[in-house]
């Protein structure tokens, strides 16, 4: 794909995005993960291989921000290190310079981090990314949901760049990597900007703190640890046959219970297979209950991440459809319901939650926390 097809495609992308509100534009560029990445043929692997040089880095004496990329020779390293991380704002971590070139603007690489904490997918903080600056996004690609590669068009000092980078979430820390290629050498340099993107990793797997994360037991039979943000309400008298408790996202004053706003409530339930014939049954029994509560169901969702289980589970399942909630009828709302058997009980997870369309980095938060619930999710002994 030439440059000029390249900037065309992107400048009619950029031309529908500016009218979304920010809301459909972070959802627009989740969708775009579903068209995946511009495919060309690239360097062999073992002629860049051979040709380069390994660079690596611990910056901020921090191990979940180690990091190795490839790079040719000719390629220079400048320093630019910053001297904490921000929850924030980017801090650098790494710079790196091209050969100059005869009047063409030099190719550069950047490399940034910032403080996320718990809850946060490399695909949201993408989103987010691009949401917050406007950015034009050509392309995009998950490799799982910490490591996300992605394409798009930046104009600095007049010149325009198209910029491949990896988001790569770490031990609470986001990890941006983006090579900026001139436009103008685009053709000629695609290739090598491909493969030096991809030979960008994170050289210590780090899991993120959690100071900021809660347990709930359910007596010896499991526990989870949830978000600290979110207020455990305690459900009915538990039942070695049921065991529930609510998990509400509140904007306001928790502590003084004054102007408080519901923004998400995630159920778990525990139900001994004894009493309850199938997974599937206990899923349809959870619906109904929400239906009884309020929650109008309209449409299944055919497209969605489903949440990942630990090893321990079994045949996992997950639904999300849209609803309406009685708690709040302008909202466009979803309901998740996901369930996965081990040992003696069948474990029920139900998610109310505003829509990616409706508020996207609520959604994000609220099914970033549901995800890390799941998680976290520890069976115990069979009864």
């Amino acid at each position: 794909m030439g440059y000029f097809r390249i900037i065309g495609l992107l400048t009619v992308v950029f031309a529908g995005i500016v009218t979304f509100s920010p809301q459909t534009y972070a959802s627009a560029f989740i969708d775009i993960f579903d068209k995946g990445m511009p495919v060309y043929e690239a360097i062999p692997l073992k002629e860049f291989q051979e040709s380069g040089r390994v660079h690596t880095q611990q910056p901020l004496a921090d191990e979940a921000l180690s990091y190795e990329l490839t790079l040719p020779k000719v390629w220079r390293e400048t320093k630019s290190f910053g001297y904490s991380l921000s929850q924030d704002i980017f801090t650098d971590i790494g710079r790196y310079i091209g050969p100059v070139k005869f009047n063409k603007a030099n190719s550069y690489i950047v490399v940034q981090a910032l403080d996320v904490g718990l809850q946060a997918s490399a695909k949201t903080m993408a989103a987010a990314h691009f949401m917050n600056n406007g950015f034009t996004v050509q392309g995009a690609h998950d490799f799982s949901r910490n490591d996300v590669e992605t394409l798009h068009v930046e104009v600095s000092k007049g010149e325009s760049y198209i910029v491949r980078s990896r988001f790569i979430i770490n031990g609470g820390r986001l990890v941006m990597m983006s090579y900026y290629l001139p436009a103008t050498s685009w053709n000629e340099e695609r290739d090598l900007q491909f493969r030096v993107v991809r030979s960008f990793k994170l050289l210590n797997e780090v899991e993120a703190k959690i100071e900021s994360a809660k347990t709930h037991e359910f007596w010896d039979v499991s526990s989870f640890k949830y978000p600290a943000v979110w207020t455990l309400e305690p459900g009915e008298a538990p039942t070695f046959d049921h065991m529930n408790v609510m998990l509400l996202n509140f904007d306001g004053d928790i502590k003084k219970r004054q102007n408080l706003v519901v923004k998400g409530r995630i159920s778990v339930d525990l139900i001994s297979r004894y009493v309850m014939p199938s997974l599937e049954d206990a899923l349809v029994d959870q619906i109904d209950l929400m239906v009884s509560q309020g929650i109008v169901m309209k449409r299944k969702k055919e497209k969605f991440d489903a949440p990942v289980w630990p090893e321990v589970f079994q045949n996992a399942s997950a639904s999300v459809y849209e609803v309406l909630d009685s708690y709040a009828p302008d909202q466009k709302m979803e309901l998740w319901v996901v369930g996965a058997q081990a040992l003696g009980y069948y474990y029920v997870f139900s998610m109310v939650t505003p829509t990616r369309d409706e508020d996207f980095m609520l959604w994000g938060e609220n099914t970033e926390a549901l995800q890390y619930i799941i998680e976290h999710t520890v069976p115990g002994e069979e009864w």
